[in-house]
């Protein structure tokens, strides 16, 4: 079944291209067959990897890059958004960033998270994850996180919520 769920994910092209850069740069290791380890291996890719291999220094380290993206995909679940206006992401983002204590531009974060990550897109005028299910992930990890577990709770009988339950749970079994 955890081949299936992988193959599923191989029928889009952002997932296909994830999964093929994951292959790529982590030869001779077997990809993850469930949907949560292969996400954290993508961000982990994404945030870590792949700018240390391209001789780019983040800004924040990838665990904290993640934990502000994880907040701010919460939020959006908990404000049943998919996008994000360039202006509210900014200050939200500067929210999460203050809360790092760390000396990190909004702005320059963005830039970094669309650019060299590709975690973050514009698409006509708003940002949203670069696939909806990443979103839910990090919303999942972030629930965790903050053992708010009453959330998923709350809220599982929406359909927005699904994937995030889902993955939410998925992270119980490997934690």
């Amino acid at each position: 079944q955890a081949k299936e769920e992988l193959r599923d994910l191989a029928r889009n092209p952002l997932m296909l291209n994830m999964i093929a850069s994951l292959h790529r740069y982590y030869q001779g290791v077997s990809l993850p067959t469930r949907r949560a380890e292969l996400y954290q291996d993508i961000f982990t890719l994404q945030l870590r990897d792949r700018p240390r291999v391209r001789k780019i220094e983040m800004l924040l380290d990838a665990t904290e890059a993640q934990q502000v993206l994880q907040a701010i995909a919460l939020d959006m679940i908990l404000n049943d958004k998919v996008e994000l206006d360039r202006d509210i992401l900014l200050q939200q983002l500067q929210t999460q960033l203050d809360h790092l204590d760390e000396e990190v531009s909004a702005e320059a974060f963005l830039k970094q998270m669309e650019d060299i990550s590709e975690l973050l897109v514009k698409g006509n005028e708003n940002y949203q994850f670069a696939h909806l299910s990443f979103q839910g992930y990090l919303a999942a990890k972030e629930i965790k996180r903050r053992d708010q577990e009453d959330l998923l709770l709350e809220n599982w009988h929406s359909d927005k919520w699904k994937e995030t339950i889902l993955l939410y749970t998925a992270q119980l079994k490997n934690p």
